[in-house]
């Protein structure tokens, strides 16, 4: 039986009280620009809340929300008008609210990974998705993304050791 549309609306507003700025931070870390990041987020929960009827919660509502969360970022960076717009960014362009644990020379690090490797890492590290969660998000076989973490944790490692004490 499908629920209500306030139901849907209820179940909607929790989600982004709970996981707005995961979503959020996500977009950002993903498309590399504040404003894009805010459109992919608000998008991302526009499509929670019309599919909320056929969420069949096999998995938890933070992973299905995050999912949709990196397809609606894939499209927009397939969308013919990304393409045209140069929205290349350095990481000191970044003004992402990261846990104050995390160092900047290691958060610079991270955005600079490529974008198959960023996005690993970001989902194992951060958001403590498994590798078969994250496979599942991203559409990838386990393989696949048991070798981006480990190819992402070296490049990491390369990254931070050629960098020296200069940031840090």
């Amino acid at each position: 039986m499908g629920k209500t549309h306030e139901e849907c609306a209820a179940a909607v507003e929790s989600m982004v009280l709970r996981y707005g700025q995961d979503v959020y931070r996500l977009c950002r870390v993903y498309l590399q620009d504040a404003s894009l990041a805010q459109d992919a987020a608000q998008e991302t929960f526009l499509k929670a809340f019309r599919h909320y009827d056929s969420f069949r919660h096999e998995a938890s509502e933070k992973t299905w929300l995050l999912t949709i969360c990196v397809r609606t970022c894939k499209n927009m960076l397939r969308s013919p008008w990304h393409r045209w717009v140069d929205r290349t960014k350095t990481p000191e362009d970044m003004q992402i609210a990261w846990e104050e644990t995390e160092s900047n020379r290691v958060l610079r690090a991270v955005l600079m990974l490529p974008e198959g490797l960023r996005m690993a890492v970001v989902l194992h590290y951060y958001y403590g998705f498994k590798a078969r969660e994250i496979g599942d998000m991203l559409h990838l076989p386990l393989g696949t993304v048991l070798s981006r973490l480990k190819r992402g944790r070296e490049k990491l490692s390369q990254m931070l050791s050629e960098g020296g004490d200069e940031d840090g």
